[in-house]
């Protein structure tokens, strides 16, 4: 349920179908300078991240459980 007064976004905004996640650059300034920022989706520590988890993780026990919330959007890992 949306209301409109305490919302950022509007009814009209789902009933078109625009976007409502994820920002757009609207100038071409803009646009210019998201061309050299790297994706927020960009997980350069990722992999190091996970094998402290999967450490820790089994230093608790020998089969651990995790909980992912909110995991909407594929993250890239590099190698």
């Amino acid at each position: 349920m949306i209301n409109e007064e305490h919302s950022i976004f509007s009814m009209d905004e789902f009933v078109s179908k625009r976007e409502t996640t994820f920002y757009s650059p609207q100038n071409k300034f803009e646009r210019a300078i998201r061309r050299f920022m790297p994706d927020i989706s960009r997980n350069i520590k990722g992999r190091e991240n996970y094998k402290k988890l999967a450490k820790l993780l089994l230093s608790q026990s020998s089969t651990p459980k995790v909980l992912v919330i909110g995991a909407s959007i594929l993250g890239a890992v590099l190698n």
